[in-house]
């Protein structure tokens, strides 16, 4: 039946399945590569920090450094960055706080599974004109459409918590400068590392834009692409496949209601047929 079905697509429907699989596996890529420089930022800085407490005494030795970064500020809008502040302390413990906005693991997690999914739109293009491509990018395209959901709604609690939505007003700078970081004088305050080019309400809005282009892609993938590929076989042909007996039965009565039994002759016969 599989096989009958991809026999039975034009040319153009190949085409579509194609092409269909081909766009969303560029989008994809794109996300992924997107994504994935801004993990390989967050990790050159929490490296650096780790370097920095390996060599100094380091109170938060244990912290993702870039996930707790945002906390001193400046912030956009001071008021609202108090109030959030006061509900943190009120409904996070210290080891929840020391966790952060766990910004690392969204670009480690969505990047990694986009790519996959990049790579799995190459095997679903081959399926236009391969069964076995098409069955094994299918079975793929299934486990990578749960972990895409979850990777959404991750994003999701992530972003928009409480702890995320103060990061995504902190002005501190984010992008790392490749220099090493170092305290102050009071030994207080870190120095150096980081660079304004790129600040936390920058990176909210990054991980904001991945996370609703992900979800078109996730609904297109699955809606768009789900009803190009859907099946499509002649009736006739499909009742013949699955009813063999049937069929054969089918004609045989046809032949046999064709001919004339004795004392009735042939143009009764076929008036008894069609009428």
């Amino acid at each position: 039946m599989p096989r009958e079905a991809m026999n039975s697509e034009s040319r153009g429907r190949k085409l579509c399945i194609a092409l269909g699989h081909f766009i969303h596996m560029i989008i994809a890529i794109m996300l992924a590569a997107l994504l994935l420089s801004w993990m390989h930022n967050a990790k050159d800085i929490n490296n650096a920090f780790d370097e920095l407490c390996e060599n100094t005494k380091c109170r938060y030795h244990d912290v993702r450094f870039y996930d707790v970064a945002f906390e001193h500020g400046p912030f956009s809008d001071p008021h609202h960055a108090k109030e959030l502040r006061h509900k943190i302390r009120e409904t996070y413990s210290k080891e929840d706080m020391k966790t952060g906005t766990r910004w690392t693991m969204v670009y480690a997690f969505s990047g990694t599974l986009l790519v996959l999914v990049g790579l799995n739109g190459i095997a679903m293009m081959l399926g236009a004109w391969s069964l076995k491509a098409r069955a094994l990018g299918g079975c793929c395209c299934c486990l990578l459409g749960l972990l895409n959901f979850v990777s959404i709604i991750v994003t999701a609690v992530c972003r928009f918590n409480t702890i995320g939505n103060l990061a995504a007003i902190s002005l501190t700078p984010s992008k790392y400068s490749g220099e090493p970081f170092e305290f102050d004088k009071h030994g207080r305050r870190l120095e150096g590392g980081l660079s304004e080019e790129h600040t936390f309400k920058g990176d909210a809005k990054v991980i904001l834009v991945s996370w609703i282009a992900q979800i078109l892609l996730c609904c297109s993938h699955c809606c768009v692409m789900g009803y190009i590929q859907k099946p499509h076989v002649k009736r006739s042909d499909a009742y013949d496949t699955l009813n063999p007996k049937l069929s054969h039965d089918d004609e045989g009565s046809e032949e046999k209601s064709l001919v004339a039994t004795p004392g009735e002759n042939k143009d009764s016969a076929l008036t008894a047929r069609y009428y």
